[in-house]
């Protein structure tokens, strides 16, 4: 809060506060930071996503869709506001109205590619999943990191094992062993040791997977962290 005694009228210092809010559980206040933020920089796009976001988080998907709509008029071709407002319509299980607005799918592993993942997820459309990924496995991506790599494989074991493909566990066991290669580099990654998780979970692990998840919360308790620590639970 000492910052923001001193600089009470800084959007950036607000914005942060927020995020912290959000960490701690305390949404309400998070959102309150973001409208006196807004009322500081009406055209900033990034707060319109953020006060969708705590809307979303919510369940206000009505508030949400609104926060987005005041973003889409400021930044008309962003791709992020579409993917955002997918997300919020398929956790509403809206998946038709979903659907146009993930036409382009992303063809590199450094892009995000989680929400289509959900919508070929969700559509039960296996085979025109795992082709997608495939293909972005097979493409160079120098912009792309160990998590981004690693998840891609994940993505491709979960739609292979849906589909019934038995190609499914040696995907798992991939992201199993990369993941813990890299996590000897980077123990305290909770992202990368949550994608371990899941991929152990996916072998059938399920002491493994659960041995993970309590050192996820061992280490970022929900009382330290409220996202990563419910995610974990």
């Amino acid at each position: 809060m000492l910052f923001r005694s001193r600089w009470p009228n800084d959007v950036e210092v607000i914005t942060v506060m927020s995020y912290i809010l959000d960490r701690q559980d305390r949404l309400a206040d998070a959102a309150v930071c973001i409208q006196q933020a807004l009322r500081l920089d009406p055209l900033n796009i990034q707060l319109h996503k953020l006060q969708a976001v705590d809307a979303a988080d919510g369940r206000h998907f009505d508030d949400a869709m609104k926060a987005l709509d005041r973003a889409q008029a400021l930044a008309p071709e962003d791709a992020e506001i579409r993917q955002m407002r997918a997300s919020y319509l398929m956790e509403q299980g809206l998946l038709a109205e979903a659907a146009p607005l993930l036409d382009h799918p992303p063809q590199l592993v450094s892009e995000d590619g989680q929400v289509y993942f959900e919508l070929f997820y969700l559509q039960r459309n296996w085979k025109a999943g795992i082709a997608w990924l495939q293909g972005m496995l097979a493409r160079p991506d120098p912009d792309a990191i160990a998590e981004d790599w690693i998840g891609t494989h994940l993505f491709l074991a979960d739609l292979r094992r849906m589909d019934g493909d038995p190609a499914a566990t040696a995907d798992y066991q991939a992201a199993v062993k990369l993941a813990q290669a890299e996590m000897q580099r980077s123990p305290d990654n909770q992202q990368l040791r949550a994608i371990l998780a899941s991929a152990l979970a996916g072998l059938g692990d399920e002491q493994g997977a659960f041995a993970q998840l309590d050192l996820i919360l061992r280490q970022v308790p929900e009382s330290k962290d409220a996202i990563v620590g419910r995610q974990t639970l």
